[in-house]
């Protein structure tokens, strides 16, 4: 037992063998491998292969593009055509879509390593689409994030656009609200001045 843990402590012991068998896991266990000790951490950190696992580095290697697995439960459409370049050779558009309570959980819950990594592998364009919800007035947003833009940062973005238009109206709201109160003030004003005035008339 001692031979074959002095054996395996020499091959991981090997950078160039460890990372040879780190890029046959998932991208969820290379995350999980990153906290084995401080050695391995660098490598996975270092290492061109293990980046492209973990969807930090570009990966043209790729005939078919894919998209992150670790996002898949926090969008309600995932739109990837496997198509990695269309006419002229431009990138063919992704799409994502993600509803505001999805996106309020990915934004408080989202891990620390998960902010730099992009949807896509190959990266490309993708639109990110959030459909109307009352808590945010029915507000929709849509826009085109470009290839290399970590999927993190285009649901901040979201969020952003968001929770300003959402506080446009409101605002919009309080002021019409003010507005109403005033004028209705100013009519009652007028209405009992001109009852007033009649009524002395009258004596």
């Amino acid at each position: 037992m001692a031979t074959l843990e002095t054996a395996a402590s020499r091959v991981f012991a090997i950078d160039e063998l460890l990372e040879e068998i780190l890029t046959y896991l998932s991208i969820d266990r290379v995350l999980l491998a990153k906290r084995v000790c401080r050695n391995w951490n660098r490598l996975i950190a270092s290492s061109p292969s293990l980046q492209r696992i973990l969807f930090k580095r570009t990966d043209l290697s790729r005939p078919l593009r894919a998209y992150n697995p670790l996002f898949e439960d926090f969008f309600e459409d995932i739109g990837c055509k496997n198509d990695v370049t269309g006419e002229g050779g431009k990138p063919v558009p992704a799409s994502l879509k993600i509803s505001p309570q999805s996106m309020r959980k990915l934004i408080l819950h989202c891990p620390r390593e998960w902010k730099s990594m992009t949807m896509f592998q190959p990266p490309c364009p993708y639109w990110l689409t959030m459909p109307s919800a009352s808590i945010f007035h029915g507000i929709n947003v849509k826009f085109l994030n470009e290839a290399n833009v970590p999927v993190m940062k285009g649901v901040e973005k979201a969020n952003w656009i968001m929770e300003t238009e959402a506080d446009k109206i409101r605002l919009a709201r309080t002021n019409r609200a003010h507005l109403d109160q005033t004028l209705s003030r100013r009519f009652a004003r007028g209405v009992n001045s001109r009852l007033a005035r009649g009524a002395v008339s009258n004596a």
